[in-house]
């Protein structure tokens, strides 16, 4: 008796190749499945509505200016230069007045 081949093309040498594009099919999608589920299991925080009061609050302190820059300018050149004169009694004065 005379075997000619396999009825099933997976058992059969010549398919090998189609054998192994079959199996690579698979762990293809058994990996893309494995990704869809780990995105879908990720980590992931969310703000609360207060934190949410306050980043919208910092963002407005911070685009309003309360800071005279032409005197801050003036200060910084009169420190650099050394011309730049403290009025001692006045600084004792106010250190005073937080004391008390």
């Amino acid at each position: 008796m005379k075997i000619n081949g396999s009825l099933d093309p997976r058992l059969n040498g010549s398919a090998g190749a189609s054998g192994a594009e079959s199996a690579q099919s698979v762990d293809a999608r058994r990996a893309e499945k494995a990704a869809e589920t780990k995105r879908q299991n990720a980590d992931h925080a969310s703000l609360s509505e207060r934190a949410r009061l306050l980043q919208r609050a910092r963002t407005a302190l911070e685009a309003s200016s309360d800071v005279d820059y032409e005197r801050v300018n003036k200060a910084r050149e009169a420190v650099t230069n050394g011309t730049y004169k403290i009025d001692l009694r006045s600084l004792a004065d106010k250190l005073m007045s937080l004391v008390k």
